[in-house]
Parts: C-alpha cells; structure tokens; sequence
C-alpha cells in the first residue's frame, strides 16, 4: 500500500501548465515535513541502522511509523556495509569511493547542467551509494536494512526498484516491511512490499528529478536453521531505462525486472553471524 507525499504539489502543476509542459502531474495528498529529532532519538535510530545524513532528512511520516513499530526496542548493528557503483545501460561497477568522486567531478565538468530537469541531461555514466546493514533488535530478531542515495542521477527517470535477497538461513515476517522514497518535491512511503517470495523482498518507486533521490527500505527477520549460525543478504537497486509498469523478481543474490530495460543491479553483500 502506497502513500505520496508532495510539496507545493499545486502550485508547481499550475507552473507546469502555464509553461506548457504537458503530461506533468503531481500527487497532492497531504504536505510533507523534515522532523525535529531529539539526541536520544537520533542514537536509538543509530541503533536501527539509520545514519545522522538520512535522520536529519528523515519525514515526521517514517519517524513516527519508525517509533511505533520498534517500542521498547533497541537496535545494536552488527555488520554493516557502504559501497559505491557506476551506473549505465552497458554495465555497473563497483568502485572506491574515491573513484566515484573523481568521476562525478569530471562528469560534471564535461556536461551541462539544466536548470528545468534539475540535472545533467548528456551523461551516459550515473553514481549510487549503497548501504546495507543488519541490526539485533533482541529476542532473536534483526532488522535487515538497505539505503540508497543517487550521487549522481540518470537523466532518463521513470520508476526504479529495490530489494533486499537472502539466503536460507533467514526467516522474515514480511508485515515488518516498510520503506521511504525521496525525490523530486516529496516523499513516497510504502507499507508493504511489491514482491515477496522465498529470496527476499522487494519495492518499486518513481524516481523524479530535482533534488538528490534518497531512501531506505527495511525488514525484521529471525534466524530459520538451528543447525547454521550464518546467513548471508544483499542489498540491490535497479533502475529502469525505458518506461511502463514492471514485475519484480527475485533470487539469491539477484534483482531483476521484467517487462522494461534496466541496469544490472547492484549488489552490496553482508555476513550475519547469529
């Protein structure tokens, strides 16, 4: 189940209208807000895997969903991964953080910036950042959490999509899901997800332009196998390069869709010992 969040929703399709762009629509549901968060607060969500950059952008709508749903607990994280990708229609790669940077700047050197789409309209290559963390939130449950953060974003934006696999070692309680999209002028949120099956779980979005597209997605799950103290889960996104709805799929290790071009996923991978 969905829900969209935009600012100035109105305002901007009447711009749109005025100029003439046609086939510009945005949602406007309800208004959406940066919440105030206290230090305690900020070091409880530390726990849940949530870094100071994404809590100081964090919507009062996650915070609160977020309060309610871990009550009485608290997160300690024990593995965690940050990982940095190159993104176009041939391939993506893996790279230091260092080399995405160096890219980024020269990418940016090379094109034009467009003040209307709100990014660089010429470029082939994008940039992503991608964390994955697993969090003990006690009495045998963990949280699995994976967060993207375009560095960089495609020119092409239609809808995009993002997925936390794992193994058999991991039991998850799939009305734990929730997620948070931020792009263009609001916050997307979704409560449950759009694909489920024996792998893992996974979640599509639009991804709008005008300001770096952020967000998260998350699930608690417990350990399946008494006889193996390990389990191994991967973060992944994809982006969509043509438009029109699509089918997730999901395996050990993979996300893919169907029904639309897309780039390799990526596919930042963490060891949980139980």
């Amino acid at each position: 189940m969905k829900a969209i969040f935009s600012s100035f929703a109105i305002i901007l399709s009447i711009a749109f209208v005025s100029f003439g762009f046609a086939n510009v629509s945005y949602a406007a549901e309800s208004n959406d807000k940066v919440v105030n968060i206290s230090e305690t607060d900020r070091d409880w969500l530390n726990g849940l895997g949530f870094s100071n950059e994404e809590i100081n952008i964090m919507s009062d709508v996650s915070f609160n969903h977020i309060k309610e749903q871990f009550k009485g607990e608290k997160g300690e994280i024990v593995t965690k991964k940050e990982e940095y990708y190159k993104i176009n229609k041939k391939e993506t790669v893996k790279l230091s953080k260092q080399e995405a940077l160096s890219g980024i700047k020269l990418a940016k050197q090379l094109n034009k910036y467009n003040l209307l789409s709100g990014g660089y309209d010429t470029e082939t290559d994008s940039w992503i950042k991608q964390t994955l963390s697993v969090s003990y939130i006690g009495n045998g449950k963990y949280l699995a959490k994976t967060r993207y953060e375009w560095l960089y974003q495609p020119a092409a934006t239609f809808s995009d999509a993002i997925a936390i696999t794992h193994d058999d070692n991991v039991d998850v309680d799939n009305n734990s899901f929730f997620s948070e999209h931020r792009s263009g002028s609001g916050y997307e949120f979704d409560y449950g997800a759009d694909r489920s099956n024996y792998y893992g779980l996974g979640d599509k979005f639009d991804l709008k332009r005008s300001i770096p597209a952020t967000g998260f997605m998350y699930y608690e799950f417990k350990r399946d196998k008494t006889s193996d103290n390990t389990a191994d889960l991967y973060g992944h996104y994809t982006h969509a390069t043509s438009p029109g709805g699509f089918n997730i799929s999901l395996s050990l290790g993979v996300l893919s869709l169907s029904g639309v071009t897309e780039t390799q996923a990526t596919d930042t991978a963490v060891d949980v010992t139980y």
